[in-house]
Formats: C-alpha cells, sequence, structure tokens
C-alpha cells in the first residue's frame, strides 16, 4: 500500500482496509458493547460532510467503520504526528488548519470521486461528554461545495476513555445517524448556522441521555469514582450498586430531592447521573463519609451539605 502511485483501484482497497480495521478495533474495546443506530435508512452511497460530537479518541474509529470513501480532516498535532503521519498522507486525509480555500480544488477531486468529508464541528474532545460551541467550518464547506450535511452524535465513548485519562472503563457505545441537512439559504451567517445545528445536537443528544444513562448505565462510573476510598465506601457500593436499588432510582420524579444520611454518597451519585432533570440535595452529618462522598467528581445537579 506504501509503494510509490496512487490508483484509483489502490487507494479504494487502502480505505476498505482502513475500514475493516477501525471496524474490527471499535468491536475489540474492552468491556465495551458497541452498536449503530440508522433509524432512517442512510445508505452513505452520497457523498456529504459528516459532522459528529467529539469525546474520545474512539470517536475515529467509529466513524471510519461507516464505510470506506471516508476522509477526516485533521489537526496538525495528529497530521505529524510520526505512527500516524504515513498512514494519513496515503489515505488523503489533510489538516484543518490549511483551511478551505487552499484544499479547495483536492477536497473537489475527492468529493468527484465520491468521498465524504468528516468533521468534529466542536473541534476538540469535550471533557464532560457535552456538546460545545460548533466552529463554522463544516457548515462553510458544505455551502461552498453544495453538500449535504450528515449529523452523526456519540454516545458512551467520553465515559469509555475520557479526555486527559487512560483508564479504559466499562460502557455501552452508540453511533446514531440522523437524516441529512441541507443549507440552501446562503443568506443565513455561518454563525447563524453553526449555533441553529448545535441547538439540534444539544435535543438530540439530551433524549439520547434520557433514552440510556439509567441507574444500571451510571453505574461503572460510580464504581469508578469510588475506588481505592477505603472499606465504608467499597461496602456502601456493594450494598447500593444491584439492580433493585437500580429500580427505585429509575422511578425517582420531581423537581428536587433531599437525601437524609447519604453515607459515602453512592445513592445520591448515582440518582443524579440517571437523574440530570432533578436537583438533589444529600446530607451527611459523619465527617469522614462527608469529605468522601464531596471528594467525588459531582455532577452540576448534586450538592452535599455537612449536617
Amino acid at each position: 500500500y506504501f509503494l510509490p502511485g496512487k490508483s484509483e483501484r489502490r487507494q479504494e482497497k487502502f480505505h476498505r482496509l482502513i475500514q475493516k480495521v477501525a471496524s474490527l478495533a471499535i468491536r475489540l474495546i474492552p468491556a465495551s458493547h458497541f452498536r449503530m443506530v440508522n433509524p432512517h435508512g442512510e445508505d452513505f452511497s452520497k457523498p456529504a460532510i459528516y459532522i459528529c460530537n467529539h469525546q474520545s479518541h474512539f470517536d475515529v474509529l467509529a466513524l471510519l467503520a461507516l464505510q470506506p470513501k471516508l476522509i477526516f480532516m485533521t489537526n496538525d498535532w495528529v497530521w505529524n504526528f510520526p505512527l500516524y503521519r504515513a498512514i494519513l498522507r496515503r489515505a488523503e486525509f489533510y489538516p484543518a488548519s490549511w483551511g478551505l480555500s487552499k484544499n479547495s480544488a483536492h477536497i473537489r477531486d475527492l468529493v468527484s470521486r465520491g468521498y465524504s468529508i468528516a468533521i468534529f464541528p466542536e473541534g476538540t474532545r469535550s471533557i464532560d461528554c457535552s456538546i460545545q460551541r460548533f466552529h463554522r467550518g463544516a457548515f462553510l464547506a458544505a455551502r461552498e461545495l453544495e453538500m449535504d450535511i450528515l449529523p452523526l452524535c456519540i454516545h458512551g465513548f467520553g465515559y469509555a476513555l475520557p479526555k486527559h485519562d487512560f483508564m479504559l472503563r466499562r460502557a455501552a457505545l452508540s453511533l446514531e445517524i440522523g437524516e441529512r441537512i441541507r443549507i440552501d439559504d446562503h443568506s443565513e451567517p455561518l454563525t447563524a448556522v453553526a449555533r441553529r445545528i448545535r441547538a439540534f445536537y444539544l435535543n438530540w443528544y439530551a433524549d439520547i441521555r434520557r433514552d440510556r444513562e439509567n441507574a444500571a448505565y451510571c453505574a461503572a462510573w460510580v464504581r469508578y469514582q469510588y475506588l481505592y476510598k477505603g472499606h465504608d465506601a467499597t461496602a456502601e457500593c456493594r450494598r447500593v450498586l444491584r439492580p433493585s436499588v437500580y429500580r427505585e432510582i429509575d422511578a425517582l420524579t420531581g423537581p428536587e430531592i433531599e437525601i437524609r444520611d447519604a453515607g459515602c454518597g453512592v445513592y445520591a451519585l448515582l440518582a443524579a447521573l440517571s437523574h440530570p432533570e432533578i436537583q438533589f440535595t444529600a446530607y451527611e452529618a459523619d465527617e469522614d463519609k462527608f469529605l468522601t462522598s464531596s471528594r467525588c467528581a459531582l455532577p452540576s445537579n448534586l450538592k452535599y451539605i455537612q449536617g
């Protein structure tokens, strides 16, 4: 594959190899299960600008597994990294820093050959899996090249391998494929387009979270938070992290809930993660247990009070 010359047949074989390797790798991530959700029957036959939220290094594998004719815009660090550079250049990927104008002829050639372009409009991985601000580059490309936008939404990847973390965690991974979007109104400012599509993503991702992030799903992350925090925390994890408690937590309703005698906070943390729409206040009189609970990574809807 790395011999001189780039015949079209050779390039297609190389991209099919990349797809097969990515598809195998994404399914071999330890302690995780990957599924693709395609409710609209997208067949990927027509070139488009693929956009996706960005959470983890694994995101790229999920997108590459979709189809062979997919080109990524990369950042400069990835483009120049010695381990990747030969593969990226052979695959005809290109750095986003070059801009659309400098790459216009190259991109149009790729599109004419049936390739789609994948862009992460956030530009960087989200630390907490939230949808960050969208840059306008993807929408400029879609407008200039007169291509559809194909929205993709990943879930679970930021739990399996978070940014700034190198410990794999158990997680259910999914990639959902939305309906194509056409940007026909050329008078609409690109910043407005970016805000509008980000708002669409916020609602879409919130729906996915409500559907999948129940107590059983969040339990693995809670267990990870209490590793090496002593006998009391370990015993509380064993007592709380079981199916009967999951069902109890999933049934919680209301705008605000108070939790008395919260202990090390396992129940309160699991409830807050499972119900981001509810504000939780947890009380614990024991100072050691209060300190254990309050030193976890807490969601914004959970507050601990000693007393």
